[in-house]
């Protein structure tokens, strides 16, 4: 170890050291600072040290016995020590002052004494070669720009640590990018982590080497000009021909073993002019994204009826797409027409392309197609701001409905008028919904109103027939208590509830018969008018309806849209009136 200094105070001392060797620029080396006689906690300030960017590699503690004779016979002495060791990186070429490092230790403070080191640039060396290279030397903010890291080997290595420092640069986004196609791939270790480069045989200098390449996507955030600072490469090399491992053998009869020394390889510096995007001609829903773009939607199943969940798959192209987010693509599909998931989009990725998919649930059976979608980007090589646009999708909806028991009745029967003879004109035989179009007469689907019509349906149809008639009549019985306890129920929680749109839909829900997952004035519009509501009260249900679609589904910033309490329930006590 060299560039030794003490300092003590009582029996304390701290001694920094730093580990044999040259000290290269923006190349990490080790200090130990040792507090002997140290028998509790120390304290280290590392404030004086932030020029050096430390990096703390732990604490050690080490106790040490031993025995002294003197006048009072044998005595045991021990002497305990820790020592805590830092990675420091010096930003500049020259002779640079580590100042003194404070440590505190039993409520009192002890310093080593300043340390002087001198700072080199490594050499390069014909064994190995590290190359890195940018795409461009300047771009706009925001644009993607490919960093290829190439080591060219040339000898045998023992071991290898990569020294990158644009990957730790506050100032850029770096994402790693797949191996270019061509050559095997194989696995590097790089800041800790396991990156696949491409593996080729390369050429230069008249001297064949093996070209290890990893690639990283950077964007700069902001504008500047950036310095990256200076990369290389710390590896333990083969240094010259194989030795005899004895010394006695001469000729080598026992076999050989190589030699290895450290090497540091420097790299090439990289810098970059990052501009501003131009703010004439900036769409106010500019997605941020900086390149060139394209955009193709699918929605599977194309058939389909309303409510059932359709995937649609949104996909950009492009030459950089890997660091796209869902959030840049700030379509909107129109809330009229189409419910979003709440879910986040599935990713996928292919050379290329990157695909988000979400689902997506069409309102009502009027929706012909998926519109165009589109997002805004900037294309630095045309310089200027685009729009990257979909096709249309078609689509085929129809119309669906929920079956309930009161559809098994056919309550919604309508039968000719009857004639003198007591038969309708014609054959009384209509097209009727639910089960009741299989019976001829209307008295024998009626549960309500005189017994005899029990008599002649048992007496003729049977025992069989009448249970079955009786059945679906309970059927019926039960769904309409309960539809009416749930009415009960909405009005109670429209009226003092938490929330307004939740307990509305319910309401109506329960009040038509409908599904309340999925329902939208849409799917109201067609009931209400069946039962007779049509204007000013019909025009103030849509409006109330639409209002809290378009705040649920259309980004509102409150779930009611402005809707207020009191007005949902004069429409509730109007619909009453007219559905009693």
């Amino acid at each position: 170890m060299l560039a030794v200094g003490q300092a003590q105070a009582d029996e304390v001392q701290v001694t920094a050291r730093l580990a044999a060797g040259p000290i290269y620029a923006h190349v990490p080396f080790q200090l130990v600072l040792e507090v002997s006689g140290a028998e509790g906690d120390t304290v280290v300030d590392e404030s004086s040290l932030a020029p050096f960017q430390p990096e703390s590699l732990g604490a050690s503690r080490r106790s040490q016995t031993s025995k002294i004779y003197d006048s009072g016979g044998w005595r045991t002495i021990r002497h305990e020590s820790v020592s805590h060791s830092y990675h420091l990186v010096a930003d500049r070429l020259g002779e640079i002052t580590i100042p003194a490092i404070k440590v505190t230790h039993g409520g009192r403070q002890y310093h080593s004494q300043p340390l002087t080191i001198t700072v080199v640039k490594p050499k390069e060396v014909a064994d190995f070669k590290l190359r890195l290279q940018l795409g461009q030397d300047h771009c706009y903010v925001g644009q993607p720009l490919p960093l290829s890291v190439t080591w060219l080997v040339g000898a045998d290595v023992k071991g290898y640590e990569f020294n990158l420092p644009f990957l730790a640069d506050e100032r850029l986004l770096v994402r790693p990018l797949p191996p270019a196609s061509g050559g095997d791939t194989v696995q590097v270790t790089v800041a800790g982590r396991e990156v696949r480069a491409s593996r080729v045989r390369q050429r230069l200098g008249g001297r064949d080497y093996v070209a290890i390449t990893f690639r990283y996507l950077i964007i700069p955030p902001k504008a500047g000009s950036l310095r990256f600072g200076q990369s290389s490469l710390t590896l333990r090399a083969q240094a010259g021909p194989a030795q005899p491992r004895s010394s006695r053998d001469h000729f080598g009869l026992f076999g050989a073993q190589p030699r290895y020394k450290t090497m540091v390889i420097p790299g090439n510096e990289l810098a970059l002019q990052v501009k501003e995007l131009p703010s004439e001609g900036r769409p106010a829903d500019f997605s941020g994204l900086v390149g060139r773009y394209g955009l193709a939607c699918t929605v599977s199943p194309a058939a389909a009826k309303v409510g059932d969940p359709l995937r649609l798959t949104c996909s950009v192209s492009g030459d950089h797409v890997e660091h796209i987010q869902a959030h840049h693509l700030q379509y909107a599909l129109p809330p009229r027409d189409f419910k979003e998931g709440r879910e986040e989009p599935e990713e996928s990725s292919a050379r290329g392309e990157k695909s988000f998919t979400t689902t997506v649930r069409c309102r009502h059976p009027g929706v012909k197609e998926l519109p165009s979608l589109a997002f805004s980007y900037f294309d630095p090589l045309a310089g200027q701001y685009k729009q990257a646009r979909s096709e249309a999708v078609p689509l085929a909806i129809q119309a669906t409905r929920v079956v309930t028991a009161r559809d098994a009745q056919g309550e919604e029967l309508v039968v000719s008028a009857v004639g003198a003879g007591g038969r309708g004109e014609g054959d009384g035989r209509e097209e009727l919904p639910g089960l009741r179009h299989n019976y001829w007469d209307i008295s024998l689907s009626r549960p309500s109103g005189g017994g005899n019509y029990w008599f002649w349906l048992a007496l003729f149809a049977g025992p069989l027939l009448a249970g079955l008639v009786a059945m679906v009549a309970r059927s019926a019985s039960n769904e309409r208590q309960a539809a009416k306890r749930q009415v009960r129920l909405a009005r109670r929680q429209l009226a003092a509830g938490p929330g307004l749109a939740q307990p509305f839909r319910h309401y109506l829900a329960a009040r038509l018969a409908i599904n309340p997952a999925s329902i939208t004035w849409h799917d109201v519009a067609p009931h209400l008018e069946s039962r007779g509501v049509n204007g000013e009260l019909r025009e103030e249900l849509a409006r109330a309806l639409t209002a809290l679609d378009a705040a649920r589904y259309g980004g509102g910033a409150k779930e009611e849209g402005g809707v207020e309490r009191g007005e949902l329930l004069a429409l509730v006590a109007k619909l009453e009136e007219v559905l009693r």
